[in-house]
């Protein structure tokens, strides 16, 4: 399984910085593939109950549609929300795939191909399970918060 951080694109237009601000790191998102999308044939929109925050940034965008049209499970969740020197918010995912990459070259496999991974795509798991662990633990500690 590869987990990778992955930048959103697009937090500044509409809505999505009042959607961003209302959202927290551990949530969960949802992301749709728009065929449809005249700007990017991979175009993938991070959404969740608030709305809209961005888009899937296109380098990232190309290999991780061809998971999604391959049907193959993918999630993710906010790995951190941080604000620039403009004050505008910015959100990194944390994506996770029962897809594999291979760190030495950067590539991700995907039903019998190899993609490119772009810059953003370090992985974070590096052979260990301590982040999903992590979030579980952070999970387990925001459902007592929340019943105590």
């Amino acid at each position: 399984m590869g987990v990778y951080p992955i930048a959103v694109a697009g937090e500044s237009f509409d809505n999505r910085q009042k959607n961003i601000r209302r959202m927290s790191e551990g949530d969960v998102v949802n992301l749709y593939r728009e065929l449809d999308n005249s700007h990017d044939k991979n175009a993938i929109r991070v959404s969740n109950r608030m709305g809209v925050l961005g888009y899937i940034n296109r380098d990232d965008a190309s290999w991780i549609a061809k998971i999604i049209d391959a049907k193959r499970p993918v999630e993710a969740c906010i790995m951190s929300i941080s604000t620039g020197d403009s004050g505008m918010y910015g959100v990194i995912l944390e994506l996770s795939t029962d897809d594999d990459c291979d760190d030495s070259t950067g590539k991700v496999k995907v039903e019998g191909e190899d993609h490119k991974k772009s810059a953003a795509g370090v992985s974070v798991n590096n052979g260990s399970d301590i982040p999903f662990y992590f979030m579980i633990g952070l999970t387990i500690v925001l459902i007592f918060t929340l019943l105590l």
